[in-house]
């Protein structure tokens, strides 16, 4: 049984680094586009691994774990937290399917494996999945009536509309940077196009 348990742990570990990778990854393309802070673009000098992503996401996993000092053990801190993180697991499969309607609309390519549906048929599949996630979100995180089990929900259910709002204040701030940086005129006595040199990925040497 321990060959068998070390063999668990290390496939644990394995997931927990490849998407650890992957969503690092998508932050720090996002950050580079503007969409995120300009910290979370921090790229390997070596490896253009995204380390500023690694960075803020360990900042931010030690500052989770040092609130349960303060609260003591017999605090709900850390579950609130992994569990706002399953619900925004959940909410990230949302675009998918608006995103596959549209490709399906406008690419034309062949493709290896389509999907048998077209039209509204096409329509109702993909909706039924984003009602599915949208009632298991509502479900886990909205107190269903009154009774302690369903109101112990509302941290929960706080933690998640904090975030909501403060990743669209982020995405507005994005939004009106990337505006402003298009109709910015040409820099130089010259009008010459303005310098783009700090526009690309942030490298931090290692």
């Amino acid at each position: 049984m321990s060959l068998v348990g070390a063999a668990f742990l290390v496939t644990l570990f394995a997931n927990m680094v490849s998407w650890s990778f992957g969503i690092n990854s998508v932050a720090c393309k996002a950050a580079e586009e503007g969409n995120m802070p300009r910290s979370f673009a921090l790229r390997s000098r070596t490896n253009s691994m995204p380390n500023g992503s690694a960075l803020m996401t360990g900042i931010v996993a030690s500052l989770v774990l040092l609130l349960q000092v303060p609260l003591g053990e017999d605090s709900e801190v850390f579950w609130i937290f992994f569990s706002i993180n399953v619900v925004f697991l959940l909410l990230s499969y949302l675009p998918m399917f608006p995103a596959f309607a549209r490709l399906r609309a406008t690419d034309s390519r062949e493709r290896v494996f389509c999907a048998p549906f077209k039209g509204r048929l096409l329509a109702v599949m993909l909706a039924l999945p984003v009602a599915e996630i949208v009632l298991a979100a509502v479900a886990t995180t909205v107190p269903l009536n009154g009774t302690p089990d369903e109101l112990a929900k509302l941290p929960l259910l706080a933690g998640v509309l904090i975030l909501l709002a403060a990743g669209e204040v982020q995405r507005l701030l994005s939004r009106k940077r990337q505006l402003a940086c298009r109709t910015a005129p040409p820099a130089g006595p010259t009008g010459s196009a303005p310098d783009d040199s700090d526009s690309g990925p942030m490298v931090l040497s290692q």
